[in-house]
């Protein structure tokens, strides 16, 4: 766990700024540790004076180790492994219920907990206590990913595995031969190369690695509009576990937006519709509601673009992203959208 205030890049609507983690372990971790029937020691507090083979001896003996996993932190994730590899279990990994980890540890059991105020004050801390106990109980004899994964491991794994792990590596590699051939052509030939390993190598069963490896060539083959549906249509196919992981999920927004998709209204409502208009110089980035008078007006200075005025509460708005694109009128439902693409 980090030491003191931390950062959380969290987006605001999710999650707070930072996080107090002093707080955190004090009035949330503590209490449950020793509740449970074990030592509270905290691995930072004193690793600048610990040598390597000391953290080793820690994480090696000690009955339970629990990893806050909130933040991206590579100490942690390092120590996560170790313990993986050292020991069948024993070891629990938390978060906050708004984190995203990165795409290996997002597939591991997690023990979410609600965090909304990054101060961790007794309300927010007994939440948390409330609901960490039960979840650190379930997961304390869980096996280890390294022992539920490789069969025998790590006195006497099963030889047949290897061999068949030999061939796996392998296949693997001329995948990622083939990827980087397509990676190699000029843009306008590589969707449909792209697509010619979607068909081959895209099918059940398929390896995570594999699926993004294709998903991130997708993505950098797109060169005409028509090329996102294809990168969506290969996203929705891929098995209901891999859609679900934050990375492929962001991936599937992201071509989404580039599209321009409009948000679907209520059925009694009139569909959402564009028109091309083209702005002075002098305009600027504006936005306006159906009577005429500004709603947003956004200034320019040297520190950059800054928006000032009242928000919009009419049903259609006008907004020009710049002098050389497109003003559209647009319905309530991408009034939020087009705000934040403004911003």
């Amino acid at each position: 766990m980090p030491y003191g205030r931390k950062p959380t890049q969290a987006d605001s609507a999710r999650g707070p700024g930072e996080i107090d983690f002093n707080a955190l372990w004090d009035r949330a971790y503590v209490p449950v540790i020793e509740s449970l029937g074990y030592d509270a020691v905290r691995a930072d507090q004193d690793t600048g004076a610990m040598i390597i083979t000391q953290m080793l001896e820690r994480i090696y003996y000690a009955d339970l180790v629990l990893a806050d996993m909130t933040i991206a932190n590579g100490n942690v994730y390092y120590e996560v492994g170790i313990r993986h590899a050292a020991k069948p279990n024993g070891c629990v990994l938390l978060a906050a219920d708004w984190s995203q980890p990165l795409f290996d540890v997002a597939q591991l059991r997690t023990v979410r907990y609600p965090l909304a105020n990054g101060d961790v004050d007794d309300a927010t801390a007994q939440r948390i206590r409330d609901t960490i106990v039960p979840g650190i109980k379930a997961l304390t004899d869980g096996q280890s990913p390294m022992f539920e994964a490789i069969k025998g491991f790590p006195s006497s794994p099963e030889p047949a595995l290897a061999s068949t792990m030999k061939q796996r590596m392998a296949e693997l590699a001329a995948f990622q031969s083939a990827v980087r051939g397509v990676r190699l052509l000029p843009k306008p030939q590589r969707m449909a190369r792209a697509q010619e390993l979607v068909k081959k190598h895209g099918v059940p069963p398929l390896m995570a690695s594999v699926a993004f490896a294709l998903l991130l060539l997708l993505r950098d083959s797109v060169e005409v509009p028509d090329d996102w549906n294809k990168l969506l249509a290969f996203i929705d196919a891929l098995p209901e576990d891999f859609r679900q992981q934050p990375e492929l999920q962001s991936q599937r927004a992201s071509p989404s937006r580039r599209r321009g998709t409009c948000a679907k209204r209520s059925s009694n409502s009139r569909s959402c519709w564009r028109r091309r208009v083209r702005r002075p110089s002098a305009l600027g980035c504006w936005a306006a509601d159906t009577s005429g008078s500004t709603a947003i007006q956004r200034s320019r200075s040297r520190s950059g673009n800054f928006l000032t005025g009242r928000s919009i509460a009419t049903s259609v708005a006008w907004t020009s992203i710049s002098t050389t694109t497109t003003a559209r009128r647009i319905c309530r439902a991408c009034i939020a959208r087009a705000m934040a693409r403004m911003i």
